[in-house]
């Protein structure tokens, strides 16, 4: 093998061993943070658990918050980019499709989903009592960007004439942000014990009803 394909070669495993340690690191937060809450998880629990040295975490985030950040943002968008989730590629492609069914369906399961992926992290920073002023923020954005990704959608389907008689772009928004919340889930999913597609089909089939003409 020649010298540049063994470094490529070497390159791309210590790529993947790296990803793997991350993922490791997620999940270890993840299953700390919803089991322990914000304030009982430390960073020596979650190094414990996916077998690296607290330093490690540290040096990756700098500390809790950053690490249950970077964990939300992975478990919601997949990554860390500033780039809005109304402006997602997935979110874009749900407004532009042509049938209005189609379009909210297909929104309102790329909610479904990001629940079905971090309702329970989500509900546990909603739940913290005396939150830490950057978690506080930090829950602020994320219910502005739910609500702002419900009320893009709810525009879409006014301009077009395809909501109920009457119905404003902003009452379709409330609905679609109720619909798709972190209670909703919580009761359907957790308290209820509701599997996904049977909470996913009463969300879209709900919407259907309640916003289209």
């Amino acid at each position: 093998m020649e010298e540049g394909v063994k470094r490529q070669y070497r390159s791309a495993a210590r790529a993947a061993a790296a990803e793997e340690t991350r993922e490791r690191i997620r999940q270890a937060a993840k299953e700390l943070f919803i089991a322990k809450g914000y304030q009982g998880t430390t960073l020596k629990d979650v190094a414990e658990r996916a077998g690296v040295g607290e330093r490690t975490l540290y040096d990756s985030y700098g500390n809790k918050f950053g690490l249950l950040r970077h964990t939300i943002a992975m478990l919601t968008m997949g990554d860390e980019s500033r780039v809005p989730a109304a402006d997602r590629p997935d979110a874009v492609a749900a407004r532009e499709l042509d049938d209005p069914r189609a379009a909210l369906a297909a929104h309102l399961k790329l909610g479904t989903d990001l629940m079905n992926r971090a309702g329970d992290l989500i509900l546990m920073g909603e739940a913290t009592p005396g939150m830490d002023p950057d978690l506080e923020r930090s829950v602020a954005r994320g219910t502005e960007a739910a609500y702002d990704i419900n009320l893009r959608m709810a525009q879409r389907l006014h301009s077009r004439g395809e909501l109920k008689a009457g119905m404003t772009a902003a009452t379709a928004a409330d609905i679609m942000f109720t619909l798709t919340s972190p209670g909703v889930f919580n009761t359907l999913r957790r308290r209820r014990r509701w599997g996904q597609q049977r909470y996913q089909e009463w969300v879209i089939s709900c919407a259907t009803q309640q916003l289209l003409a």
